[in-house]
């Protein structure tokens, strides 16, 4: 009896240990959130001057989720859906756009002397503002975007720095948008291999087969030089000239002219520099981002399947997609169901490779151009595949008769 107590006893607490563990697993995923499911805006810069240090904060709150959410839907939506979107339709005016926040983070705070400053990170739920566009029929584009590697290079008072250090306008540059950007940004790791096979002048005179060769060996196709030139009038006051080109496919991209900046009175160098950076970096997000859209399209799939489980899998995989809005199940029977899907891609064979990545074949449907037929590559069909390719090498079902 008592040999029975202790086991019950032990597997009451087993029971107990699993149940928390899935409370806890539970707990922290709506905590932490999904970092796959957000839109993560950086680099917010909020000034505030004349206000009471205790809604200083909570007002700047406000202005950066409002900066921060104009800037994502300048980012996934086409002009003219976003200006109809801020300056037309009125639906704007009564969304709540916190209900959208996940969260955000606070960097650099400043109270002094009744004024405010401080850079905002604020993150939006991906899934629910893009059910809530597609709701209100407003067409969005999913950017899946190309990293692009950053080099920075300085020339302070006739002194050419790329590698050597400090260099701090490559410093800068990484301490404001390494890890925590919009787009994915890439920096050398600025090693003995890099001095070797890069030098200042290569990257002034942009010599293009020198960079793309370098882009390589980071595995990268695209690659954004910026440059500064500074010269130093006084103990704190500046001059510089800035630029900016990108390098992609073996050919510049100038989406920045060389612009002459000045320094303000008292502004340190690292603030000066930290201006020219967000200047180039706004004109670099509009000009990359318009440039990598992939439109969001309406498609319909007719799903056929042997049983429940390849139905999940189908289903599943295709909600799981980055490049997908929502999916709405039109019909299901025993073998067969209809799907309604927001998907993004640029062209057809986009959504052909996208699918069959995931071992589903998708082929185009005669009634309308707009829907697919889906279901899963089985092993036979591959076989199939691989057999008639192999008959067409060798001539097999071919009208052209080879004689050796």
């Amino acid at each position: 009896m008592k040999y029975f107590l202790v086991a019950n006893h032990g597997r009451c607490l087993i029971n107990l240990l699993k149940v928390l563990l899935l409370f806890f697993y539970l707990f922290s995923s709506s905590v932490f959130g999904n970092e796959e499911n957000t839109y993560k805006i950086t680099n917010i810069k909020i000034n505030l001057a004349d206000e009471d240090s205790n809604f200083a904060r909570e007002l700047a709150r406000e202005k950066a989720i409002q900066s921060a959410f104009s800037r994502l839907l300048k980012w996934i939506l086409s002009q003219e859906d976003y200006k109809n979107f801020f300056f037309v339709d009125k639906r704007v005016q009564e969304l709540e756009i916190k209900n959208f926040v996940s969260g955000y983070q606070i960097y650099n705070e400043n109270y002094n002397n009744k004024s405010y400053s401080a850079d905002f990170t604020v993150m939006f739920d991906k899934q629910l503002l893009k059910q809530w566009l597609v709701k209100n029929k407003i067409n969005f584009s999913e950017k899946k975007l190309s990293s692009i590697l950053i080099i920075p290079i300085l020339e302070i008072n006739n002194k050419k720095i790329l590698w050597d250090d400090p260099n701090l306008w490559r410093q800068l540059w990484q301490n404001e948008f390494k890890g925590k950007h919009f787009i994915p940004i890439i920096f050398p790791n600025g090693d003995a291999e890099d001095l070797i096979n890069l030098s200042y002048a290569d990257v002034s005179l942009l010599k293009i087969d020198k960079l793309t060769n370098f882009a390589s060996r980071y595995g990268m196709s695209y690659i954004l030089v910026t440059s500064s030139k500074i010269s130093t009038h006084n103990q704190d006051h500046y001059r510089g000239i800035f630029g900016a080109t990108i390098i992609t496919e073996n050919k510049e991209e100038n989406f920045f002219k060389d612009r002459t900046l000045k320094s303000y009175p008292g502004e340190i160098l690292d603030d000066f520099l930290l201006r020219a950076i967000n200047i180039i970096s706004n004109e670099f997000d509009d000009y990359w981002l318009k440039n990598n859209k992939q439109n969001a399209k309406k498609i319909y799939f007719k799903v056929f399947y042997n049983d429940l489980s390849e139905w999940r899998f189908i289903v599943d995989t295709i909600k799981n997609l980055n490049e997908v809005g929502e999916v709405k199940i039109l019909s299901l029977s025993l073998n067969e169901a209809s799907l309604e899907a927001y998907i993004s891609y640029r062209k057809k064979s986009d959504l052909h490779r996208l699918l069959r990545n995931y071992r589903i074949d998708i082929q185009s449907n005669s009634e309308n151009e707009n829907l697919y037929d889906v279901k899963i590559i089985n092993a036979q069909d591959d076989n199939d595949k691989i057999i008639n390719k192999d008959k067409t090498k060798s001539g097999e079902n071919s009208d052209i008769l080879v004689i050796e």
